[in-house]
């Protein structure tokens, strides 16, 4: 494995890991100023403080306890990105649920340019 496939395989398990333990300020810190995280919805919010704003509810406790289940990882390391699949296990209206989906991150230098975000459920799970 290259050093360069490494280093965002360990930056993206970081970045999940900060999302699992509910701690905003660590995802956070993987963003740039100018960052891009466009939701499941097909909302687009660019810059930190929109981005925060966005991802705010799944590290508040507003969907119960958010946790990611990997479940495929496909590295292309010439153009610094990564496709992560993954079931979110969280609550709503305290009963159990989940979405399945995934990411598209594009790092730069190990910090996250773009999130780009996909999901698919039976139904509408929360509002946008």
């Amino acid at each position: 494995m290259s050093s360069e496939k490494r280093n965002l395989e360990q930056a993206t398990s970081k970045f999940v890991d900060a999302n699992n333990k509910a701690d905003l300020d660590a995802a956070m810190n993987f963003f740039t100023d100018d960052a891009v995280f466009e939701d499941i919805y097909g909302g687009r919010h660019s810059g930190v403080t929109a981005i925060r704003n966005a991802l705010q509810p799944f590290f508040d406790g507003t969907f119960g306890r958010v946790q990611y289940v990997g479940e495929d990882l496909f590295i292309d390391e010439q153009a610094g990105k990564v496709m992560v699949s993954w079931r979110c296990n969280l609550e709503l209206g305290g009963k159990p649920a989940y979405l399945r989906g995934l990411d598209l991150l594009h790092f730069n230098n190990g910090k996250l340019v773009a999130k780009l975000a996909y999901g698919k459920a039976s139904e509408a799970l929360f509002e946008h």
